[in-house]
This record gives structure tokens, C-alpha cells and sequence, in this order.
């Protein structure tokens, strides 16, 4: 080790882990010095390799640019690594409006294009429209011969394009038309061409930048045409594109990281289509025209986005967890820059290792567990009078103050309620022997499969005579039933000794229970070790058929529920802001017959998609064999999730039968902005419920199974395809021609 070795001494030291542990944003434009310990993963080496790909690239007017989806759980790093981004962006390009960091915290566009205007600031958007006046001032200096001294001038800014004009006698609204031609062609918009083409006569900026951000449009705009505002979401988007463009034209590089897009791009926040095609115009727009777009967010809002819009971001960074060595890094980093000393005292390898397994490697995990376990270990060291290490059990301490001491008895709850909820047959404190060494704490079995998982459970892993135990247990286990998994969860902190024994016997890590991620945890690994189970040999019991089929209607029960609940709640949403009245009214006689025949022939369609043909020569066997091809669909899981779908999709179009007629009773006459506005968040709101459906592309998997009576294929599709598009369409219809 190298530098000033820490010497024991009862002071207490300064803690050099952040107590936020969340990024700083403020080091975009602040002091580097400052900013946070940085380490350098691979997703941060291919994300800088990435930007610095794009801003060492002739500069071309048709150089293409780039789109980057930057992608990572929660406390995995986005933050972090967007704002050192922009930060070297604008080392790079020379000034703030080069590279722009946006969080979209308001969950929709407007508020993010309201942001972006505020970072963008008047005094910039007036400079960069400047820009292209000087430019369209030299051209027209080129074509006519005019004095050369003044075109020097003007490109090395030293003369405003308004003295050159002056100056030479040169007309000055030939010039500004052609100003706005040239604007026309990098934004593609009339309205905001002409807007930004007044910033470059005197006394408009006000109109103009009040209409950029929201407000109503000045008599002065009115007068050349400019009526709307930009008020609305779809507005927005468009106007964010048009001043990213602005930026990004006459050569230049831009910059533009547009962080926490999941709070707008999510299963509960999901745009409609229009607004889905205007983003994905957005990246395509932007990528064409040389501009660099960095979008951050969860993985999950990848998933949310369309097909065509994902083609159109052809770069994808993913965040993983920090491994043992760059958490050992960052602990270094952390003493060097706080402490000045070069060692990772008081942690030790085996310490950063279990650090490792606790926090899964997510960074800000990392820096509140290496806060507290830091506090803890000076704090013992300040009593001491000498140097006290963190070991396992103080990270057991600051694990449990830090992310809540799990609990061994939730923990067996939270085991039997997933077993449950899946459709698995879980058994508590089961016996494979008299034996007492042969105890499984959770015997959970599958009904396609031979043999089960025995699930252990161990308070803690710390001391020689629990780790004995375990392994001996173990052994027993795989004695009794060769063909079983075995799978270990640890309530508390493993030692690192304790890990690899266990890792030795198993072949696998034990899972280490965290409280708010146990489930997924433990879901993932069960999974995992079904699909190392033998398959059941098929056979003619009639106990066979029975545990199949209890699976099947646990599995539909239980989506039913959930699935049911959320619709309840959301209709609950919509009957707030729609005036419902009595849920019980007929709506036919309300719905114009157009309307009425798409529910009817949607309602007839999940009928037949619901309705699972069964023979009644089925019962008139012995035995139906589980190798009967009934039983063997049965056993799909797109089948059982396709029939629960059709049903709920019933309850939804019904639904949304229901509060449409409420919407015509309630605008009898005509249709205003605000009943427009209700329409749409209804026909979104079923777009979004039927969405979330477990099998919504699988319900026609019954009519390719043979399941249904009558060829239904055609009629469903027919039926179910784009439609809230239609009703939407047909309401607007009906209403035109009142």
C-alpha cells in the first residue's frame, strides 16, 4: 500500500461515504472536485467509448447521430454516470447548451419540454437563432462578391450580422426570409420558424419566449398566424424536437441526456400511440440530423416501448452490479480522496465480499452499507484505543439497521404465499425419513415433474456448528431423494467461509435473503431449479389428472384476483373524472347502433374464446390418462393463461361499455376539448388494462389447440383487433353527424 497508513487512534473519523448515497446532479455544472467517488465499470467504458465515438466524428451535415438507451435497476448508477456525461459532453463542445441533462420527474412531456426550455434559457435560444443569421449573412456574401474583411469578421464573431448588414447597405428582410427558409428546412415547422426568426428583431424576445414555454400567444404572433400554444402533451413533444434540432443544426454537435424516462414510459404510465409515434420521430428526427440522445431509465421501460421505436435506438448500455473488485476500488477511492490514505482498513477482502452479497453490487446499496459499517467499525475502534475490522457480524448490524432485519417468520410466510400463489404444492416441516437430518423446511413439489425442491432455511450462517449442521442436512437430503434440489436461503449474514462450503456442496451460492427483493430472489431460483428436475413419466391415475387440473384453476383463481383487483381500481379512477351514474344502465339504448355492434361482436368473440370445449365422451371412460390430449393441453400454461384472459377481457369490454354510454349521456349535444380529453383517457385506460393481461397475444392458442368449438379464429381477430382505435373512431363518427 502506498501513502500515509492510518495509525489507531480513539478520535472518531470523518465518514467518506456520501449519506444520501444518490447521485449528485449538481456536478454537471459544478466543481469536479466535488463530485463523487467515480468507478469505472464496463457499461461506463462502452458509454464513454460511445460519446466519445460521437464527438470525434467529422463534423457533417449529414453525419448521422446517435440514440442510446442507458438501462439499470434502481440504485445501479444511471444518475451517475448521465451527469458525468454531459459533464464531459460540455468540456468537449465548450459551453452548457452543448450537452443538457433532463429528468422527466413529472411523468409526461409537457413538464419535461418545460424543463428543457428552462435549461436552454432565452439569452441561448437568441445566440444560437444569431447563428444561423451569420450564416445565411456570409453565404449571401460569398454570392455577391462583397467585401472580404467583413465576411472574416462576421465567422469569427467579431461583427454582429446586423452591422455587416448595416454597413454594406445589404436588405435586411431578404435576409431574414431567407433566415426562416433555412429554419423551415432544420425544424420542418412553418409556426416555429416564423416564431424564432422575430428573436432577430427587436422587441419580440418576451412574445416569443412566452409562447415557447406555455403561454398564450401575443397579438404580435396572432397577427402572423401563430394561434396555438404549446399546452398539451403531443405539443410539447413536437417543440421539444423542433429546439433539439435548433441546437443540433449548422454543423454543430448537441447533447442531450434525458434521465428517469420509466416515470414516463412505464406499465402504469403507459403514452398512447400518437404520443408514441411522435418520440419515436423524436429519435429518429435527432439521430438523422446529428444530435446524440441519451435516454436513461428502468429496464422495464424498455419493454414498454414499441417495436419501431426501439429500432430506432440502435445503442443499448445495461448497468450491472459492481463486482468485489470495483467495490474494493471504490473503497480506496473513498479513503484516498476523505481519509488521504491508500488502504481499504477497516474493511478486509472477506469484509468486501459479503459487502458483494448483500447488496447484489448495486452502488447505492454499496455506499450506505459501506457508511455504516465505517461508523460502526470507528466507532469501535474509538472505544477500543486500537483499530476494530468490519467483519461479518458488524455487517450484519449495519445490514439490519441499514435495509430492515429480516424476520424469520415473515420470511416462512413469504415462502408459503409464492408457493401458493403459483400453483406449486408446498409442504411445511416435511419428512423425507425419521431421520431428523431429513428435514426439508418447505418440500414444494410441480405437478409436471418427478421429485421436488427442499427448501432450507438457516436464521444465520456464522458459526462452525451452523454450517455443520446445514451440510449434514444436505446429505441426508440428497441420500433420501438423489433426484431433489436442494436449495439454501439465509436469513442472516453468511460468513465468507460459510458461502464457499456451502458453494462447494451445491454448487451454488446461498440465497441471502433482502427484504424488499425476497420474493423475485427466491421466485427466480425456484424457477431455476424446477427446470433441473426429471420430467413425470405419464400415467392412467386418476390422481395425476387431479393435481394437474388443481393447478390449472389455482393458476386461473389466483391471475383472476390480481388481475380483477386492479381493474376494480382503475375503473374506480375513471368513475371520478367520467360521470358513471348507475352501473346497472342499459347501454344500448344510449350507444349509437355503430358503437353497439363492436361491443356486441367483442363480447360474442370472448364468449367463444372463453368457453373451453370438453366432450361429454370424456367422462364416459375409466380412467382419463394423463397422456390424453385434453390433459396434455390442460397443462400449457398459454392455455390456462389465454382462457383467464378472454374472461377478464370480457369484464373490461364490458367496463368500458358501461362508462362510454355514461360519457354520451353526459354530452348530449356536442363534444368540447374536456370531453375529448375523457374520451381518449378512456380508450387509453382499456389499451392499458388489456395490455397488462397475462396472455392477451395468446388467447387465439385456444383455437389452434382444438379447445374451442366453431371456427372462432376469424371472428376474434375481427373482432379484438385495434380496438379502441375503432370505437374511438366511430365515436367521433356518430358525434359529427348529430
Amino acid at each position: 500500500m502506498s501513502g500515509v497508513d492510518p495509525t489507531p487512534r480513539r478520535e472518531r473519523r470523518r465518514n467518506p461515504y456520501n449519506a444520501m448515497a444518490v447521485a449528485t446532479t449538481s456536478v454537471v455544472g459544478g466543481d469536479a472536485a466535488t463530485a463523487d467517488v467515480t468507478v469505472v465499470t464496463d457499461a461506463m467504458r462502452r458509454a464513454y467509448r460511445m460519446l466519445d465515438e460521437y464527438l470525434d466524428a467529422d463534423v457533417d451535415p449529414a453525419s448521422a447521430g446517435v440514440v442510446v438507451a442507458l438501462l439499470g435497476d434502481y440504485g445501479m448508477g444511471k444518475t451517475h454516470l448521465a451527469v458525468r456525461l454531459v459533464r464531459h459532453a460540455r468540456t468537449v463542445l465548450g459551453g452548457p447548451t452543448k450537452a443538457i441533462y433532463l429528468d422527466a420527474n413529472a411523468e409526461d412531456f409537457l413538464s419535461l419540454y418545460l424543463r428543457f426550455m428552462r435549461e436552454v434559457g432565452p439569452d441561448a435560444l437568441v445566440t444560437q437563432v444569431r447563428d444561423y443569421y451569420a450564416d445565411v449573412v456570409a453565404a449571401a456574401l460569398q454570392e455577391t462578391g462583397l467585401s472580404g474583411d467583413a465576411l472574416r469578421a462576421l465567422t469569427a464573431g467579431q461583427v454582429t450580422p446586423q452591422r455587416v448588414i448595416r454597413e454594406l447597405g445589404m436588405l435586411e428582410s431578404a435576409l431574414l426570409r431567407r433566415v426562416q427558409e433555412t429554419l423551415v428546412g432544420v425544424t420542418g415547422e412553418h409556426d416555429f420558424s416564423a416564431v424564432l426568426t422575430l428573436l432577430l428583431r427587436s422587441g419580440f424576445d418576451e412574445a416569443v419566449w412566452r409562447w415557447l414555454t406555455g403561454g398564450d400567444p401575443d397579438e404580435i404572433l396572432v397577427d402572423r398566424g401563430i394561434t396555438r400554444r404549446i399546452d398539451n402533451e403531443l405539443a410539447a413533444l413536437e417543440a421539444l424536437r423542433v429546439i433539439a434540432l435548433l441546437f443540433s443544426g449548422l454543423r454543430n454537435r448537441f447533447v442531450l441526456v434525458i434521465d428517469e424516462l420509466d416515470k414516463i414510459f412505464s406499465t402504469g404510465h403507459r403514452p398512447n400511440d400518437t404520443l408514441m409515434a411522435r418520440f419515436q420521430d423524436l429519435l429518429a428526427v435527432s439521430a438523422r440530423t446529428g444530435a446524440c440522445l441519451v435516454l436513461c431509465g428502468l429496464p422495464d421501460s424498455w419493454e414498454v416501448l414499441t417495436p419501431a421505436v426501439r429500432a430506432r435506438i440502435p445503442v443499448r448500455v445495461d448497468l450491472a452490479g459492481l463486482t468485489d473488485a470495483e467495490i474494493t476500488e471504490f473503497v480506496l477511492q473513498s479513503h484516498r480522496q476523505v481519509l488521504g490514505y491508500d488502504d481499504i482498513r477497516p474493511f478486509t477482502p472477506v469484509a468486501i465480499r459479503t459487502i458483494g452479497r448483500l447488496t447484489r453490487g448495486h452502488a447505492r446499496d454499496v455506499i450506505r452499507l459501506c457508511r455504516k459499517a465505517f461508523r460502526l467499525a470507528d466507532n469501535a475502534s474509538a472505544a477500543a484505543g486500537h483499530e476494530v475490522l468490519v467483519d461479518e457480524a458488524m455487517l450484519q448490524a449495519a445490514a439490519a439497521d441499514e435495509f430492515g432485519a429480516p424476520n424469520l417468520d415473515d420470511v416462512l410466510g413469504q415462502v408459503w404465499r409464492l408457493a401458493e400463489r403459483r400453483g406449486w404444492n408446498p409442504r411445511r416441516d416435511h419428512m423425507l425419513d425419521a431421520d431428523p437430518l431429513a428435514r426439508a423446511d418447505f418440500w414444494i413439489t410441480f405437478p409436471e415433474f418427478d421429485s421436488g425442491v427442499a427448501l432450507l432455511i438457516a436464521p444465520s450462517l456464522v458459526e462452525d456448528a451452523e454450517v455443520a449442521r446445514l451440510l449434514e442436512r444436505i446429505t441426508a437430503l440428497r441420500a433420501l431423494a438423489p433426484a431433489a434440489e436442494v436449495v439454501v436461503v439465509v436469513v442472516g449474514v453468511p460468513t465468507d467461509l460459510a458461502v464457499v462450503r456451502v458453494r462447494d456442496v451445491l454448487d451454488r451460492d446461498p440465497l441471502v435473503v433482502r427484504p424488499h427483493s425476497f420474493t423475485e430472489d427466491l421466485t427466480a431460483v425456484l424457477e431455476s431449479a424446477r427446470t433441473r428436475l426429471p420430467r413425470g413419466a405419464d400415467d392412467d391415475s386418476l390422481g395425476g389428472v387431479r393435481r394437474q387440473l388443481d393447478t390449472w384453476l389455482a393458476r386461473i383463481a389466483s391471475s383472476q384476483r390480481e388481475l380483477a383487483d386492479a381493474l376494480t381500481r382503475r375503473v374506480d379512477d375513471i368513475a371520478a373524472t367520467v360521470h358513471t351514474g348507475e352501473t346497472a344502465r342499459v347501454a344500448d339504448g344510449v350507444l349509437p347502433p355503430a358503437l353497439a355492434d363492436l361491443f356486441d361482436e367483442a363480447v360474442a368473440a370472448l364468449d367463444d374464446l372463453a368457453r373451453v370445449h370438453v366432450a361429454p365422451e370424456v367422462f364416459g371412460r375409466d380412467v382419463i390418462a394423463t397422456a390424453d390430449p385434453l390433459v396434455v393441453r390442460l397443462r400449457e400454461p398459454s392455455i390456462v393463461a389465454a382462457t383467464g384472459s378472454a374472461v377478464l377481457l370480457r369484464q373490461v369490454v364490458d367496463t368500458f361499455r358501461v362508462v362510454l354510454a355514461d360519457w354520451y349521456a353526459a354530452n348530449p349535444s356536442r363534444v368540447d376539448a374536456e370531453a375529448r380529453d375523457q374520451l381518449d383517457r378512456m380508450c387509453d385506460t382499456y389499451d392499458n388494462i388489456t395490455d397488462a393481461l397475462p396472455a392477451r397475444g395468446a388467447l387465439i392458442e385456444l383455437v389452434r389447440a382444438g379447445l374451442l368449438a366453431g371456427p372462432v379464429r376469424q371472428r376474434a381477430e375481427r373482432a379484438l383487433a385495434d380496438f379502441s382505435f375503432r370505437v374511438r373512431e366511430a365515436v367521433l363518427e356518430s358525434v359529427a353527424h348529430r
